[in-house]
């Protein structure tokens, strides 16, 4: 996936599901950049806070919705999105670390994956890593193994839609439909 289709992508969402000041908050964005999700290596990890907030400060001055205080609503946001890609760039490492390892032997349920990501992080002396993935027990082992089945389907021509992408699709409909 490029920058500029991600970046279309992206400024379609906002338009069509009508975003102004008023609800551009952390879980609105994040439901776009689910939106735009494509399935392949290191999307997340390419993905930058400024490139985010400059299609969020782009849509406002398109729509005509760009006022005084945009700027400093833009900065609010930051610091959330930060979490919110760092989170996901993380799970994508975990989930590329975890295809490494041959099918016979991957890990298949979160206990398991957790287990082996926070020794692989703890070999390769990744401390902060390490750390990170111990945050919230089995969660990295989880949503690294959604990334994976994901980065499978989509190497197999198959589609599989996350949890998040489907939400941010639903909610684009729902506004589209005047629901």
């Amino acid at each position: 996936m490029t920058e500029s289709t991600t970046a279309i992508e992206l400024l379609q969402y906002l338009a069509d599901c009508k975003f102004d000041e008023s609800n551009l908050t952390v879980m609105d964005v994040t439901l776009a950049l689910e939106y735009v999700y494509h399935p392949v290596p290191a999307f997340w990890r390419a993905l930058t806070v400024d490139f985010v907030l400059e299609m969020l400060n782009w849509h406002l001055s398109l729509a005509g919705k760009l006022s005084a205080t945009s700027s400093s609503r833009l900065e609010q946001l930051a610091e959330g999105l930060r979490d919110v890609l760092k989170a996901h760039a993380f799970d994508e490492a975990n989930a590329e670390r975890l295809m490494n390892v041959p099918v016979s032997e991957r890990p298949t349920d979160a206990e398991t994956a957790s287990e082996w990501i926070c020794n692989e992080l703890a070999r390769q002396k990744l401390t902060y890593d390490l750390e990170y993935a111990r945050r919230d027990g089995d969660g990295c082992g989880e949503a690294a193994l959604e990334v994976v089945q994901s980065l499978v389907a989509a190497q197999e021509g198959l589609a599989v839609e996350r949890t998040g992408t489907s939400v941010a699709r639903f909610y684009r409909a729902a506004v589209m439909n005047g629901q």
